[in-house]
């Protein structure tokens, strides 16, 4: 763990392998591709029963600016209940008392890239994982890397990559594959002196809520 910490503190992010098991990793690509699916059955039949927010909210979507076309989501319960039950985890790798903020995944498909961004206050600590891919499409070994800076980082399912998302800039270039799923977890150092009254979970009441919960209630 010491190795870890070290990589850490040197380049502002770290890699895990394996940090989620085969069997779940398969169970959650699974679980992504069925939710990406729903959203597009539900645009296929122009289901507007819920106003525009809320279908975002509870369906997820495809206007996110960071990935234009991908499908994702915010605050699912299945990926916000990972920010705690791998915390610890986390805390051990960076040496940080975490706080819990939000989840985020995402599902890429032919063509679409991660535009090279800094993240908000929110994602004072960030992790992806690698949740699974179908590069059927192609003849050759292909893995489709993250870049922290203008490194380049590999995954395969199951792996991590915990880095300080608002100090360095990330994105993946034109993905080639089919499809691949990215889950976020996003925290904050509960020791720094400019998050000793912010909230846990962004500001939401609970895990499992999306973001526009408040709004929703009136």
């Amino acid at each position: 763990m010491e190795d870890l910490l070290d990589k850490f503190k040197n380049n502002n992010y770290v890699v895990i392998k394996n940090f989620l098991s085969k069997d779940m990793t398969d169970f959650l690509y699974y679980y992504i591709k069925m939710a990406a699916g729903k959203r597009n059955y539900l645009d296929e039949i122009k289901y507007y029963g819920e106003d525009k927010n809320t279908r975002h909210q509870e369906y997820g979507y495809y206007t996110d600016p960071q990935a234009p076309g991908a499908f994702s989501r915010y605050g699912d319960l299945i990926f916000d209940s990972l920010l705690t039950y791998k915390q610890d985890k986390v805390e051990a790798a960076t040496g940080l008392q975490l706080c819990p903020n939000y989840s985020y995944h995402r599902l890429y498909v032919t063509g679409h890239d991660l535009k090279p961004h800094k993240d908000r206050v929110s994602c004072d600590l960030s992790a992806t994982v690698c949740i699974g891919y179908d590069n059927r499409n192609l003849d050759y070994d292909y893995n489709w890397p993250i870049y922290m800076e203008d490194t380049e980082v590999n995954m395969q399912p199951g792996d991590m990559v915990i880095y300080k998302g608002c100090e360095l800039t990330h994105y993946r270039k034109e993905f080639l594959g089919l499809n691949h799923a990215q889950v976020f977890l996003h925290w904050h150092d509960k020791n720094k002196e400019e998050f000793k009254d912010k909230k846990p979970f962004d500001g939401r009441p609970i895990l499992g809520l999306g973001p526009l919960f408040d709004e929703m209630k009136k």
